[in-house]
């Protein structure tokens, strides 16, 4: 057996693991929560490779990916191909840098992909190890976890408080929890550990302006955390749209990020929301069809990006108004005569209330990550431009409801 040099966690998951039940191919699932530079992936990709060495020629197909396939290249690959060579098993041989890429690992064929390129539907494999699976979306890990024969392995940082892995695999009697932190790792260079230290609220980090308690409970400590200073910190969430009239509110998101359409109604005091969109769509068809399916009524006044930006000949948002239109959709592209900062407090005014359906987990997500920017730590008037198609969406029906009489292109 190869001799690696390991760290607690790797001890943790080879603990757990249980080699009679993987040889009779009864699944085992290991979600493993933890902190920056807790070594949780570097530990798993070894416990991978003690897997194989332990399956010497048996031809197990193993899979390791992230949601996307650049991310898995130079994160989850690069790491695995630096442990090989820091232990001398490198074989440049057993390497196909195709697209995707895979290596032969004693006798064993581990194949590195992401969810955007080879997708969750296909092959069957022995181990799946999903890196930062919260980024992932649900259908496509019950997709890869059906098909996956032996042991099913997660890794996270901790950077939300709800989230689809804590209700539907955590809580699973076939699943093992693992926690770590920076403590678990005694290999962390100095330097990383000083720099993750720093987040610590002490009155010397403080002093020396590097204290964050978020940043701190996640990469710190490894524990769930909401985002400080989050623009809509204060909702509520509802279980039902109330009976009152309503309009929508439209983000495109065309290839890679989500387009958002959200169910929207307001009185004097409240603002209701519900996401009943949030997928990356690249044609009017596209949305239209899922609106088909879902029983959207596409009469009911819809308020859309007016962005004029293109992702390719003829796929703009100006297309997509457009052929939405086409499509008998009442849609108009917002007209902004104001700041996106002054939309944002006209919304604070009011109570926010968000409905719990089954597209609400990204509503909530974007809730507790759509914060100001900061300069030197210090909060300026201006979002990030980043979890925020859900928002846009709603603020986008929140000025056609405040100016009615927006100009309709």
């Amino acid at each position: 057996m190869i001799e690696l040099n390991v760290g607690k966690n790797y001890d943790e998951l080879d603990k757990s693991f249980d080699w009679e039940k993987s040889k009779n191919q009864i699944k085992q699932i290991f979600i493993h929560e933890g902190g920056s530079g807790s070594a949780k992936t570097w530990d798993i990709l070894q416990f991978i490779i003690t897997y194989c060495d332990n399956y010497f020629n048996w031809g197990k197909d193993i899979l390791i990916s992230r949601d996307t396939y650049s991310e898995c290249k130079k994160t989850v690959l690069k790491d695995f191909i630096k442990i090989l060579k820091i232990n001398g098993i490198y074989d440049k041989k057993h390497h196909m840098e195709s697209h995707p890429q895979s290596y032969k690992l004693y006798g064993n064929d581990i194949f590195f992909s992401g969810l955007d390129s080879a997708g969750a539907h296909g092959e069957r494999h022995d181990l799946v190890f999903i890196n930062e699976i919260l980024e992932t979306k649900w259908e496509d890990i019950r997709q890869l976890n059906q098909r996956c024969n032996e042991v099913f392995i997660g890794d996270y940082n901790p950077a939300y408080t709800e989230h689809w892995v804590f209700d539907k695999l955590i809580p699973r009697p076939d699943c093992t929890y693992i926690h770590s932190t920076q403590l678990h790792n005694p290999f962390l260079p100095q330097g990383q550990r000083d720099e993750i230290l720093a987040y610590e609220v002490t009155q010397q980090n403080v002093t020396n302006g590097t204290a964050d308690e978020y940043m701190w409970k996640v990469y710190g400590l490894g524990i769930r955390a909401a985002m400080k200073g989050v623009i809509f910190k204060y909702v509520t969430y509802i279980d039902k749209f109330p009976e009152l009239a309503f309009t929508y509110g439209l983000d495109f998101g065309f290839t890679s990020d989500p387009s958002a359409l959200v169910k929207y109604a307001e009185d004097k005091n409240n603002i209701w929301l519900e996401l009943e969109l949030y997928e990356p769509t690249e044609t009017p068809q596209d949305i239209n069809s899922y609106a088909i399916a879902r029983g959207i009524n596409m009469g009911v006044p819809v308020t859309a990006d007016s962005s004029d930006k293109y992702t390719g000949e003829n796929k703009g948002t100006v297309e997509m108004v457009k052929g939405l239109r086409g499509l008998g959709w009442n849609i108009h592209k917002v007209s902004k005569t104001q700041s996106v900062m002054f939309w944002l407090l006209s919304m604070k005014k009011k109570k926010i209330h968000i409905v719990k359906n089954d597209f609400y987990i990204h509503a909530k997500r974007e809730q507790e990550n759509y914060h100001l920017k900061e300069i030197n730590g210090t909060a300026i008037n201006q979002p990030i431009d980043k979890w925020n198609h859900f928002w846009d969406a709603s603020r986008y029906a929140h000025m056609a409801y405040n100016k009615p009489k927006s100009k309709i292109y």
